[in-house]
């Protein structure tokens, strides 16, 4: 873990994909912590165990304890599948941990052919290919709309009330990635950052 948490600045918890024995997957973490220094950043490969070694045991725990020890978790999905990081981010929702997710810009489709200003606010997904791997997590964060068509529900199923339950946008740079984490910690905390 890295730095001392204060009491005016958040601790943030960093979701994303860890490969077998590769350090390259760090670069958009330690560039956010560089560029917000007031905000102690909980990274996994700071801990104690090897995520991408074959001795795995306890790393899952260990991670769960720093979500629950963070005031807020950013996820970063960069590729796919990231089952780990889809489970800390679900962990962190059901906690009601505040929560950004970050989507590369190689995983989302945008519904026109226009230019996009990331980082971008992700809408629900209508359409299974504006995120084909993801689109389930995005509606589930974002409180899924009501169908539009008709369906009949089974009696045996209630109904979900669909609120948002965290923050959602697509990246393409790491400075979009930067700038979202900092705008997200802004509002979500009230705090101002350099």
């Amino acid at each position: 873990m890295v730095g001392q948490p204060t009491e005016d600045y958040p601790r943030i918890y960093t979701a994303g994909a860890m490969r077998w024995q590769s350090h390259g997957d760090s670069w958009w973490r330690r560039s956010v912590e560089e560029s917000l220094a007031d905000i102690t950043f909980y990274h996994p490969e700071d801990a104690y165990f090897d995520h991408g070694g074959d001795y795995v045991q306890g790393a899952v725990s260990e991670d769960i304890q720093a979500i629950n020890a963070a005031d807020g978790v950013v996820a970063y999905y960069s590729e796919t599948p990231q089952i780990g990081t889809t489970v800390e981010t679900l962990h962190a929702l059901h906690t009601d941990t505040p929560t950004l997710v970050l989507f590369d810009a190689d995983l989302i489709s945008p519904p026109t052919n226009e230019r996009i200003d990331y980082p971008e606010p992700l809408e629900s997904a209508l359409y299974r290919g504006t995120a084909d791997d993801h689109w389930f997590l995005i509606n589930y964060i974002n409180g899924d709309d009501e169908h539009s068509g008709q369906r009949l529900m089974p009696s045996w199923i209630s109904a979900w009330e669909g609120k948002p339950r965290g923050s959602v946008f697509g990246v393409e740079t790491t400075d979009d990635i930067r700038q979202a984490v900092a705008d997200w910690a802004s509002d979500e905390f009230d705090v101002e950052l350099e």
